[in-house]
């Protein structure tokens, strides 16, 4: 994946593979092969949403991949909705989670009455399409009911990745959605954004410190990190614990934003 820098929006572009329906479908098959243990009772989106919604309230999670999380807020008493394009994906956990409630669909034209949701999470969805969010920002603000939640998390353009932008450590972006994988947004560009609508600021703040670092790093420092983050030894994890926490403010890789339509 290489990593540019857009000077006008002031955000990263990743090139590398377009994130279509048939990408997803590649890069989640071998995890569907196992889902039972991706599968937890409980996961930090069920763990958060109990912070803000009662049990029994509608929470649609667009862009729901592997339906992981749709599980957890199912199993903390959520009426839960997932919702992918990524056909063989979708069909894959209907056929071995037949209880849960995952759809095909589309998260700019959703198939869901207005105002009849408590609660949209939204996990890595914006920033994967070139021409904005806009659509998709329309149709979180009309499915959720007044009151209700809207949690976002995007990759962020930290302290760290504004520096290295500043110095000209990234090449220029050359304006070609060719290979278009993601961006890195600025999020108080995207808080701006969803603040058009009736929405209110609850809280912004950012996480991943740890992989933000890595991702960052020089290339021999980068190897190092990547073995830690990748190695199962309990010291390891222990470790990157305290660097997640230790770097989050400034490196964080993704910013979790939390909305309330008013």
């Amino acid at each position: 994946m290489k990593v540019y820098y857009q000077k006008s929006k002031k955000r990263l572009v990743y090139i590398g593979s377009s994130a279509t329906p048939d990408y997803w479908d590649d890069q989640w098959n071998e995890d569907l092969k196992s889902l039972v243990n991706l599968y937890k009772d409980n996961s930090f989106v069920s763990e958060l949403t109990r912070k803000y919604i009662k049990n029994g309230g509608v929470v649609v999670e667009g862009g729901c991949g592997r339906a992981n999380h749709v599980y957890s807020l199912a199993k903390n008493g959520y009426r839960a909705i997932g919702i992918d394009y990524a056909k063989k994906t979708v069909d894959y956990v209907n056929k071995v989670a037949p209880n849960l409630d995952v759809r095909l669909g589309n998260v700019r034209q959703l198939d869901l009455e207005s105002d009849s949701v408590d609660g949209y999470w939204s996990l890595g969805v914006i920033e994967h399409f070139y021409d904005g969010y806009k659509d998709i920002s329309e149709e979180m603000f009309r499915v959720l009911k007044s009151g209700g939640f809207l949690f976002i998390t995007i990759p962020s353009m930290s302290k760290l990745r504004k520096l290295k932008a500043k110095l000209g450590m990234y090449d220029c972006y050359e304006n070609s959605s060719d290979g278009f994988y993601q961006f890195a947004l600025d999020p108080d560009q995207v808080i701006k954004d969803f603040l058009c609508y009736d929405f209110k600021l609850i809280s912004k703040n950012q996480r991943n410190g740890f992989k933000g670092l890595k991702d960052e790093s020089p290339a021999i420092l980068q190897r190092i990190l990547q073995f830690i983050y990748n190695s199962n030894l309990l010291a390891f994890k222990a470790l990157g614990l305290v660097l997640d926490k230790i770097f989050s403010k400034c490196c964080g890789h993704i910013t979790l934003i939390i909305l309330q339509k008013k």
